[in-house]
């Protein structure tokens, strides 16, 4: 089946469970990052995941103004540099943490500085557009995104993270999300609270970080 923004009305009142009926689901998001894409701007791309039974399977994020693709083809993860370009290069992609990175997809402007943590060894930023977040995440140009969005602008992310060794978690409780359930998703496909990608060994520190924040959105 096929799950998308404009369709998701068709899938009656309870999407989960008509997901659940078909073993894989194509999601996609034709173009994430719209206020950036009107205004000319380089920063917003294509996501089509496919997951199985539930589940991230494959899943491919393209960027066109910038000819960069990021794909998960069930063994490997590659970044095609220059894409459909005559000097297109592909490079793989490798389940190496972003350590020394000081860069988190967040909200700043609401996360004020304590006397107990000092945040400035972080930068936070926001590119309006998930897939840009996820594909930087996904070939270790950042370190960790905290969200709170729907299905169709995570589902490849979500695929390739995972693939390169970056979870997906509830931000409070730290539970590592592998599927689509009731439990995190509304009805509407949307996730129902703040989480959190980042790399196992990050969690920790991102939880402390974050949650001097009295909000994330």
């Amino acid at each position: 089946m096929i799950v998308d923004e404009e369709s998701i009305k068709t899938l009656g009142d309870d999407p989960l469970q008509t997901m659940a009926k078909s073993e894989y689901q194509f999601i996609i998001d034709p173009i994430d990052g719209t206020l950036p894409y009107s205004c000319a701007q380089a920063l917003y791309g294509i996501s089509v995941g496919v997951f199985r039974y539930g589940k991230p399977y494959l899943g491919v994020l393209y960027m066109p103004a910038t000819h960069e693709i990021v794909y998960y083809d069930g063994n490997k993860v590659h970044l095609l540099r220059q894409a459909f370009q005559p000097e297109e290069e592909d490079v793989e992609v490798n389940a190496v943490p972003c350590r020394n990175c000081p860069m988190i997809f967040g909200h700043p402007w609401n996360t004020p500085l304590t006397p107990d943590y000092d945040m400035s060894q972080f930068v936070f930023v926001d590119y309006y557009s998930a897939v840009v977040k996820l594909l930087y995440l996904a070939t270790h140009r950042a370190r960790a995104y905290t969200c709170h969005m729907s299905l169709w602008d995570m589902a490849a992310g979500w695929t390739i993270c995972n693939a390169v060794g970056i979870k997906l978690y509830h931000f409070q409780s730290g539970r590592e999300i592998t599927e689509v359930k009731a439990e995190d998703f509304d009805n509407n496909l949307r996730l129902k609270d703040v989480y959190i990608f980042c790399a196992p060994e990050d969690l920790p520190e991102m939880q402390k970080m974050m949650s001097v924040a009295p909000k994330l959105r």
